[in-house]
């Protein structure tokens, strides 16, 4: 029975239990869905190769399929980061035109979700995209006489003093 020495009086036992595993094993087999021809046609021949009882051909071909699976994941993460760069780039065109209409504050939303699109994917894409948020702020703030936007300009780390000016916690300079 197999590689492994089993006593004979669980012959029995373990036999049943090497059926059940090798049931659940095609039923799993044939439950996996995979959108790649190649992978299904692989993972087809596997589950053939298994009912004639050619386990060692089976886990290769599967194991294969697996590494093609794995592959196309990571080509589809590198695919899915340019688009994602190139809709945040698109975003940052828009918020762009909104700045040469004069709406800062449109514009600078746009920025800010451009950045959160981005987040980490590229750190040097994503703090342009938030110091332009800040510059349109700053810029709608600084037309419009909105402090709030002036605060938010510098990601909220000045406090708005009660006279309507932004006081940034130190003594003016003289």
């Amino acid at each position: 029975m197999g590689h492994e020495e089993v006593p004979p009086e669980k012959w029995n036992a373990t036999f049943e239990s090497i059926v059940e595993n090798y049931k659940q094993a095609q039923k799993k087999l044939s439950e996996l869905e995979p959108d790649d021809s190649r992978t299904n046609d692989m993972l087809r021949r596997a589950s053939k190769l298994a009912e004639q009882g050619k386990i060692d051909e089976a886990t290769e071909l599967i194991e294969q399929a697996e590494q093609l699976d794995l592959k196309a994941s990571v080509e589809f993460e590198e695919r899915r980061k340019t688009r994602i760069l190139n809709a945040a780039k698109a975003r940052a065109v828009r918020a762009r035109l909104f700045s040469s209409e004069l709406k800062y504050k449109d514009a600078a939303e746009l920025f800010k979700s451009a950045a959160d699109l981005v987040n980490d994917a590229a750190k040097d894409i994503y703090l342009n995209m938030q110091l332009n948020a800040a510059l349109m702020f700053y810029d709608h703030g600084n037309e419009k006489g909105d402090n709030k936007s002036l605060y938010d300009a510098v990601g909220g780390h000045l406090k708005p003093a009660s006279s309507g000016r932004v006081k940034t916690g130190q003594p003016y300079a003289s």
